[in-house]
Protein backbone atom coordinates (compact mmCIF):
# COMPACT_ATOMS: atom_id res chain seq x y z
CA UNK A 1 0.00 0.00 0.00
CA UNK A 2 1.35 3.39 -0.97
CA UNK A 3 1.24 6.49 1.16
CA UNK A 4 1.36 8.73 -1.92
CA UNK A 5 -1.32 11.39 -2.21
CA UNK A 6 -2.11 12.89 -5.56
CA UNK A 7 -2.28 16.66 -5.31
CA UNK A 8 -3.07 19.32 -7.85
CA UNK A 9 -0.80 22.31 -8.20
CA UNK A 10 -1.84 25.27 -6.07
CA UNK A 11 -4.76 27.25 -7.51
CA UNK A 12 -6.05 24.44 -9.73
CA UNK A 13 -9.31 22.80 -8.78
CA UNK A 14 -10.40 19.49 -10.21
CA UNK A 15 -13.67 19.73 -12.16
CA UNK A 16 -16.24 17.47 -10.50
CA UNK A 17 -18.09 16.54 -13.69
CA UNK A 18 -15.63 17.20 -16.46
CA UNK A 19 -16.04 18.25 -20.05
CA UNK A 20 -18.43 15.42 -20.93
CA UNK A 21 -21.07 16.58 -18.47
CA UNK A 22 -20.72 20.20 -19.56
CA UNK A 23 -21.14 19.16 -23.19
CA UNK A 24 -24.23 17.08 -22.42
CA UNK A 25 -25.73 19.92 -20.37
CA UNK A 26 -25.14 22.36 -23.24
CA UNK A 27 -26.72 19.94 -25.74
CA UNK A 28 -29.80 19.47 -23.55
CA UNK A 29 -30.07 23.25 -23.16
CA UNK A 30 -29.77 23.66 -26.92
CA UNK A 31 -32.50 21.08 -27.51
CA UNK A 32 -34.82 22.88 -25.08
CA UNK A 33 -34.11 26.27 -26.66
CA UNK A 34 -34.65 25.02 -30.22
CA UNK A 35 -37.85 23.18 -29.28
CA UNK A 36 -39.29 26.27 -27.60
CA UNK A 37 -38.24 28.48 -30.50
CA UNK A 38 -39.80 26.18 -33.12
CA UNK A 39 -43.13 26.09 -31.26
CA UNK A 40 -43.15 29.83 -30.69
CA UNK A 41 -44.18 30.65 -34.27
CA UNK A 42 -47.34 28.50 -34.30
CA UNK A 43 -48.38 29.55 -30.79
CA UNK A 44 -48.04 33.26 -31.66
CA UNK A 45 -50.08 32.69 -34.83
CA UNK A 46 -52.79 31.11 -32.66
CA UNK A 47 -52.82 34.17 -30.40
CA UNK A 48 -53.46 36.31 -33.48
CA UNK A 49 -56.28 33.97 -34.54
CA UNK A 50 -54.44 32.73 -37.62
CA UNK A 51 -54.85 29.14 -38.76
CA UNK A 52 -57.78 26.88 -39.54
CA UNK A 53 -60.72 27.47 -37.22
CA UNK A 54 -62.80 24.47 -36.30
CA UNK A 55 -64.29 22.32 -33.58
CA UNK A 56 -62.72 19.66 -31.41
CA UNK A 57 -65.17 17.10 -30.08
CA UNK A 58 -63.53 16.07 -26.83
CA UNK A 59 -63.48 12.31 -26.43
CA UNK A 60 -60.64 11.89 -23.94
CA UNK A 61 -59.53 14.09 -21.06
CA UNK A 62 -56.23 12.91 -19.56
CA UNK A 63 -55.03 14.81 -16.50
CA UNK A 64 -51.83 14.36 -14.50
CA UNK A 65 -51.47 16.50 -11.37
CA UNK A 66 -52.10 20.07 -12.56
CA UNK A 67 -52.15 19.67 -16.36
CA UNK A 68 -54.61 18.10 -18.76
CA UNK A 69 -54.61 17.01 -22.39
CA UNK A 70 -57.73 16.64 -24.47
CA UNK A 71 -58.15 14.64 -27.66
CA UNK A 72 -60.77 13.74 -30.23
CA UNK A 73 -61.78 14.47 -33.82
CA UNK A 74 -61.38 17.91 -35.42
CA UNK A 75 -63.64 19.38 -38.12
CA UNK A 76 -62.86 22.75 -39.69
CA UNK A 77 -65.63 25.36 -39.74
CA UNK A 78 -65.91 25.04 -43.52
CA UNK A 79 -65.99 21.21 -43.18
CA UNK A 80 -63.13 20.82 -45.68
CA UNK A 81 -60.66 19.46 -43.12
CA UNK A 82 -61.52 16.49 -40.95
CA UNK A 83 -58.93 14.93 -38.67
CA UNK A 84 -59.86 11.74 -36.82
CA UNK A 85 -57.56 12.41 -33.85
CA UNK A 86 -55.94 15.60 -32.57
CA UNK A 87 -54.54 16.49 -29.15
CA UNK A 88 -54.15 19.72 -27.24
CA UNK A 89 -53.21 20.90 -23.79
CA UNK A 90 -54.64 24.35 -24.42
CA UNK A 91 -58.27 24.17 -23.28
CA UNK A 92 -60.07 25.42 -20.18
CA UNK A 93 -59.46 23.17 -17.18
CA UNK A 94 -63.11 22.22 -16.78
CA UNK A 95 -63.50 20.95 -20.37
CA UNK A 96 -65.04 17.46 -20.28
CA UNK A 97 -65.51 14.61 -22.79
CA UNK A 98 -68.54 15.18 -25.00
CA UNK A 99 -68.03 18.93 -25.26
CA UNK A 100 -67.56 20.63 -28.63
CA UNK A 101 -64.82 23.25 -28.31
CA UNK A 102 -63.77 25.99 -30.73
CA UNK A 103 -60.09 25.54 -31.63
CA UNK A 104 -57.53 26.69 -34.17
CA UNK A 105 -55.25 24.33 -36.11
CA UNK A 106 -51.90 26.01 -36.78
CA UNK A 107 -49.53 23.78 -38.73
CA UNK A 108 -50.99 20.67 -37.11
CA UNK A 109 -50.90 22.10 -33.59
CA UNK A 110 -54.28 22.60 -31.93
CA UNK A 111 -54.91 25.67 -29.75
CA UNK A 112 -57.99 26.90 -27.92
CA UNK A 113 -59.73 29.61 -29.95
CA UNK A 114 -60.72 31.51 -26.81
CA UNK A 115 -57.15 32.76 -26.41
CA UNK A 116 -54.02 30.69 -26.13
CA UNK A 117 -51.30 31.17 -23.54
CA UNK A 118 -49.08 28.39 -24.95
CA UNK A 119 -46.67 31.01 -26.26
CA UNK A 120 -45.64 31.81 -22.67
CA UNK A 121 -44.30 28.29 -22.19
CA UNK A 122 -42.55 28.44 -25.56
CA UNK A 123 -40.82 31.71 -24.64
CA UNK A 124 -39.90 30.25 -21.26
CA UNK A 125 -38.41 27.10 -22.81
CA UNK A 126 -36.42 29.17 -25.30
CA UNK A 127 -35.01 31.41 -22.55
CA UNK A 128 -34.23 28.58 -20.12
CA UNK A 129 -32.54 26.58 -22.86
CA UNK A 130 -30.44 29.60 -23.86
CA UNK A 131 -29.45 30.20 -20.24
CA UNK A 132 -28.39 26.56 -19.85
CA UNK A 133 -26.32 26.71 -23.06
CA UNK A 134 -24.53 29.86 -21.92
CA UNK A 135 -23.91 28.40 -18.47
CA UNK A 136 -25.92 31.09 -16.71
CA UNK A 137 -27.90 28.38 -14.89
Amino acid sequence: MSDEVSALPAGEAKEPFGLGCATMTALVGLAIAVSGFLMLGPSLRAVKGEGIRGTLTVQIRDCIKTSCNWSGPFVSDDRRLRLAHVETGDLADGTQPGEHVAVIDVDGNIYGAAGSTEWLGDVGATLVGALVVTGAI
